[in-house]
This record gives structure tokens, sequence and C-alpha cells, in this order.
């Protein structure tokens, strides 16, 4: 089975200097390990406890929620890379960037601190309408995506500062708008993150949870699936396409493409770390072809470590085959589908360690 959102795979791949461990052993054995490990999760939990409503934003940051500039940090009393250390997962919501809240993904951060020891934390960002999405034919109208990319970048930072854990050992992911939001910055990670400082150092690995990664198929999805139901939100996120007949005098013809995960690996862009696509077979409020068709369009991610053996390339990895999540949109972050999410049967001792070179 894979490991899903906390795999062996992906930490492994999102380390140049990585190393794991295999272990085979005797049933017997096995079972008493995990028993053992149930014993140390359960002591986890209480030791554990959430920082909640932690601004990224300065003082103000949580006051409007869940439109705000707002966090929520799981921490583990042991990290399984050490004190100060990671790995650790910052989680984004999704609500077609104009709606939702971290509390959400408390059931996927809650499996991952207590399957896994890793901490996590979720997210807010401002919805697109507060930042001036709008779908009339105003000329005020503009994309509002950047922006949510910018704040998900520094609410990255304010975590790091937060945790104590250093950027690049933070995974970034996201369900459907937040998937898209995580993808983008995963392309488009030194554009947005350069001009704010955080240029010299990007996320451990990008997760996409059922995303939009093309919003012109979604766009048409909408009218097809949704009668349309969508088109405004959409508009408030990405600005009105250049082909729109309500598209008011100065429509930025690009900004469908600029936001789209898919048309930017099509162009050659590589993700700055290693991507993880999930979708639920039971899921079609978002087409699956949304991640049908990025996945093969990514370019293997180059690490930028030096090694003896040359730079670093890694793969990315999908499960769109109910592996790792189950059910329609919203249940995938709940029940049964949040553990499998978080990769429950995944052992701790098969996590990727930083190299001590």
């Amino acid at each position: 089975m894979r490991r899903c959102l906390l795999s062996a795979s992906i930490l492994v791949a999102s380390s140049a200097a990585a190393s794991s461990t295999t272990r085979q052993e005797p049933q017997r054995q096995q079972q008493q390990q995990q028993q053992q490990q149930w014993q140390q999760q359960q002591q986890r939990r209480q030791q554990q406890q959430r920082q909640g409503n932690i601004s990224y934003a300065g003082p103000g940051g949580c006051a409007s929620c869940p439109s705000c500039n707002c966090l929520d940090y799981y921490p583990v009393p042991e990290p399984i890379w050490g004190p100060g250390t990671g790995p650790a997962v910052l989680l984004l919501h999704g609500g077609l960037w104009y709606s939702g809240s971290r509390g959400e993904l408390d059931a996927v951060c809650q499996a991952l601190v207590d399957s896994h020891n890793v901490s996590c934390a979720t997210a807010d960002y401002s919805y697109s309408q507060s930042l001036g999405g709008c779908c009339t034919n105003a000329t005020a109208c503009k994309e509002t995506y950047s922006e949510q990319a910018r704040q998900v970048v520094t609410a990255m930072a304010q975590l790091s500062e937060t945790s104590g854990i250093p950027l690049d050992q933070i995974f970034l992911g996201g369900h459907s708008a937040g998937g898209h939001l995580a993808l983008l910055l995963a392309l488009r990670w030194q554009e947005f993150a350069g001009p704010m400082g955080y240029g010299d150092s990007s996320p451990a690995g990008f997760i996409g949870i059922e995303g939009i990664y093309n919003a012109t198929s979604w766009a048409a999805y909408d009218k097809t699936r949704w009668t349309s139901e969508f088109a405004c939100q959409t508009k408030q996120a990405f600005g009105f396409p250049a082909d729109d007949s309500g598209a008011p005098p100065g429509t930025d013809s690009n900004a469908y493409e600029r936001g789209s995960p898919t048309s930017l690996a099509r162009s050659g862009l590589r993700p700055k770390g290693p991507v993880l696509l999930v979708h639920s077979p039971q899921d079609d409020w978002v087409q699956a072809s949304q991640s049908a068709e990025l996945f093969p369009l990514l370019k293997p991610w180059h690490s930028g470590t030096p090694s003896p053996a040359g730079p670093s390339f890694g793969v990315h990895m999908i499960d769109n085959s109910g592996e790792c999540v189950h059910g329609e949109h919203p249940a995938v972050l709940q029940g049964r589908s949040a553990v499998t999410l978080a990769g429950k049967n995944a052992a701790t001792h098969e996590l990727s360690q930083p190299s001590a070179t």
C-alpha cells in the first residue's frame, strides 16, 4: 500500500542526503513493536497540545477568521529527525478560494501527529472577494490568487519561526483550492518568495489533494458538471478569461495560464521539490483529470544540494486509485480517509532522516 501523505517514498525523495532503512522482522516481534508504537502514540497525544490562533500577519491576523491570516500548530514532543527538526506539514483548506477554513483539516493533522509523530499545521488565508476579486464587469476586478500565494509564503515562514523547524523541512500541501496554491508555489516559489526574503529556502515538498491545477479546464467543467454554479468564484480568483464577453477593459489575458500549475509545468518550469498528487476515484466535484493531466508534465525536481554523485534529482508520486483517499470531495478529509491520507500504515522507522554530513 502506498504510504500517502507522509510516505517513506516522498520523504526519501525530499532530501538529497536522505538515508532510509528497511527492517524485516518476525511476525511476533512486529506485533510487539506495533503495541509499543500504540502506547507511545497515546503518551504523545497526552503531551501534545495544539497551539491555536497564531497570526502570521502581525497583530490582528486572526481577527477576521476564517478569511484571515492565521494558523494552528500541532507540535510533537519528539520529532522524528531529532529536536528542532522536521518533518512538518502545513496544510491549506479548499473552498474555491472564496470560502472554507483550516478546521476542515484537523482530522488529517491529528492523524499525522498520532500515527507518525510528525508536526502539522493548518492555515487560513484571505478570501478572494476580500482581496478585490469580483465577477462583474467592473474595471476594479482582478486576479487574487497571487496575493493568496504570498500569504501562504508568510504562513510557511511563521510556522518555521514558531516551530523552530527549518523551512526546507516543512512540506506544503492543500485540498482543492489549497492544493492549487501549494502546486502554484511548487512551480513559482522563487517568484513569490524571493522578493519576500525567502527565496534561498523552499519547502521540502508539495502535496495536492483533489486540487484544481488547470483553471481553464475547471471553468469548462463547472459549466457542464455544475451548470456554472461556481463561475463567479473562479473569476474572483483568476479574473475574467480574455474571451469572456463581460471582461472589463485591460483584462489580463494570461492570468489563467500563469495561475495554472498545468500550464506552468507545460511551459517547462520545474517544481522546487517532490510532488505528491492524490485524488479519490469517488470524487467528481473536481475532475480527476486535473491531477492526471498535471502529473506527467512535472519535471524531476532538482535538490540543489551537492553530492559526490552530482546533482540530486527525484521523482514525483500520484495516487488516484483510492489507496490514499476515499469518498466525495469533503469526505476525503474525514474519518478513515483522513487516516489513510496521513499514511497510517507507515512505520516511523521507515521515514528518512537527514544525513549527518
